[in-house]
Formats: structure tokens, sequence, C-alpha cells
């Protein structure tokens, strides 16, 4: 299987200090739920269709803000100057734009199956 995002990506999106075995721990997880949302429509994740990366990605971000909520590096919100993100909410951000993506692609892919079983 070929990982629907990369460690570079989280990386850049999170300027996480994880070690970088973690994060892709994390983004096979991501790839495990992607994979998993799509068997459930019947359809098959493709590693270079972008909604499929995009929710990847949005996966792993949420995911790696997770970790950070589990292990007490980041509180779920914080009135500290240096960071005033509400972690619960971005995380619920970053998992609805995942799972818009995965509905987008699976509806168009559903759609393109059926059309095809159609004109056999």
């Amino acid at each position: 299987m070929m990982a629907y995002t990369t460690y570079a990506e989280v990386l850049a999106i999170t300027g996480t200090a994880l070690p970088q075995a973690t994060v892709e721990a994390i983004i096979a997880l991501s790839d495990l739920e992607v994979d998993s949302v799509c068997a459930r429509a019947g359809v098959t994740a493709s590693p270079t269709d972008p909604a499929i990366r995009t929710a990847g990605v949005n996966l792993a971000v949420a995911a790696v803000l997770t970790r950070y909520r589990m292990d007490g590096t980041k509180e779920s919100s914080t009135l500290e100057w240096q960071d005033r993100t509400n972690v619960d909410a971005a995380i619920a951000t970053y998992r609805k734009q995942a799972y818009d993506a995965l509905e987008t692609y699976t509806n168009q892919n559903k759609s393109a199956f059926y059309c095809e079983v159609a004109n056999l």
C-alpha cells in the first residue's frame, strides 16, 4: 500500500517535534482509516487522487493533534499568549475536511462504477 501523505507534508503543516517513526505510524493509521471508509463505500482509494491525498493528510494532522491532547503536550484550549488554538476544534475541523473529501471521492467513484456496470 502506498501512503496517501508523507512525513514531510505532516511536518510542514504541524511543525511537529514527534519522531519521524511516530509520525509515519500515525500516517499509516490514517491511511487505514481512508481505506476503511472507501471499502465501506465499495471503492478503492487511489493514492494519486487529490481527494484521497487531502483526506490522508487531514486525518494525519488530526491524529498528531490528538496525540498531543493525549500526552498533555497541548491542552484542549489555552489562554497562553503563545498558543490560543482550541485543539479540539482544530481536530474536528481537520477530520471534517477529511471526511468531506472522502465523501466526494466515494460518491464520484461509486457513480463511475455504476455507470460502467449499466453500460455492460
